[in-house]
């Protein structure tokens, strides 16, 4: 199977919300596919091993981490193969974009106002609020894309609707190579938050 009849296999699985396969040195390719949270990751996981077991390939496991790269996938052996799993051996990296954002708080002191995104693995980062408008939804989009590892993005624009009933934050980020990207994420708490979970969607479509 080709790389691009691989892709399209991988995107026509339910939950998948973008799939990467590229050409690698050795004779098999690179995987990488993000989740668009609507399905569980055990049950995107199960199906996605279908599609590469089609295509000759194999994968030993899905992790649902974040920055790290892909790894290879392994060609299918005629012999059973029962490896001890290990993080760093596992063939298929996937990213789901419901991401596990723990809280995003804002600080205040005599140097000034910041945020702070803390995700739930412990990771953390901190942006100090500037001026002008839409200061403070800039600084949470910064300290978002720290932490998914890709160069801040321009906010074009931040909408609040209502829909259906939902109190909705609408996030319009634009990368340094000039492709935009949108996400949104319902109010359940405060405003930062919402952002913060909204911008990650965005962040990761730009990386």
């Amino acid at each position: 199977m080709r790389a691009d009849e691989l892709k399209s296999a991988l995107l026509a699985v339910a939950g998948v919300a973008s799939a990467d396969v590229a050409e690698s040195e050795g004779s098999t390719p690179l995987v990488r596919v993000w989740l668009d949270g609507n399905r569980s990751d055990a049950e995107v996981s199960e199906d996605i091993s279908r599609v590469l077991q089609q295509a000759g390939l194999r994968t030993s496991g899905v992790v649902d981490a974040g920055p790290p790269p892909p790894i290879e996938a392994e060609p299918t052996e005629p012999e059973p193969r029962d490896p001890e799993p290990k993080v760093e051996s596992r063939d298929l990296h996937v990213v789901s974009t419901d991401w596990a954002l723990s809280a995003v708080s804002v600080e205040e002191t005599t140097e000034g106002v910041s945020v702070r995104v803390v995700t739930r693995d412990g990771r953390e980062e901190a942006e100090r609020v500037g001026s002008g408008p839409r200061s403070m939804d800039r600084a949470v989009v910064a300290a978002v894309a720290r932490l998914v590892g890709v160069p801040t993005p321009e906010v074009v624009a931040v909408e609040e609707r209502d829909v259906g009933g939902a109190d909705v934050i609408l996030v319009v980020l634009e990368g340094a190579d000039g492709r935009r990207a949108a996400g949104s994420s319902v109010v359940v708490g405060g405003r930062p938050f919402a952002i913060g979970k909204a911008s990650h969607a965005a962040v990761v479509d730009l990386a």
